[in-house]
C-alpha cells in the first residue's frame, strides 16, 4: 500500500542555511538593479540565478549547443558583463565631473568601435539561438 501525497500537501523545503558574501559597489548595484527589474528581493534573485538559471544553461548546453558554441556564448556573456561594469564606471565618472563643474572628453571613435563589435556579437548570439 503506497502513500499518495498531493502537491497541496507538500511543503517547500525550509530555508535554514545562511550565506554571506562580499560584493563591490558596482556588483551590488547590478544585483539590486536586476532584482528590482524582476520584482525580487536580493536573496530571491541570487537564489534564482544560482539555481534555476544555471540548471537551464546546463540543459541548453547539453541539448542545443556544441561545447565550442557554449564556450563562445560564455565568453560573450563575460564580455558584456565587463562592458557593463566599464559603462557604470564611466557614468560614475561623468556624474562626479558634472557635480564638480568639470567636463569630460569622450572618444567617439572608440565608442563607435564598441558599438560595431556589439552588433557583431548580437548577430552571433542570434545565430546560436536559431539552432534551438
Amino acid at each position: 500500500m503506497g502513500i499518495n501525497i498531493s502537491k497541496a500537501d507538500s511543503k517547500p523545503p525550509q530555508k535554514v542555511n545562511h550565506i554571506s558574501l562580499r560584493a563591490s559597489d558596482e556588483q551590488l548595484e547590478i544585483i539590486e538593479s536586476e532584482s528590482r527589474a524582476v520584482r525580487m528581493n536580493r536573496s530571491e534573485f541570487l537564489l534564482h540565478r544560482g539555481t534555476i538559471n544555471d540548471r537551464t544553461l546546463r540543459r541548453l548546453k547539453q541539448e542545443r549547443l556544441s561545447q565550442d558554441e557554449y564556450a563562445e556564448l560564455t565568453l560573450i556573456r563575460r564580455e558584456y558583463i565587463a562592458q557593463g561594469n566599464n559603462l557604470n564606471q564611466i557614468a560614475r565618472g561623468v556624474n562626479i565631473a558634472n557635480q564638480e563643474g568639470r567636463s569630460i572628453e569622450v572618444d567617439s571613435k572608440t565608442l563607435k568601435e564598441i558599438a560595431a563589435a556589439n552588433q557583431l556579437i548580437a548577430k552571433r548570439i542570434q545565430k546560436l539561438g536559431a539552432k534551438s
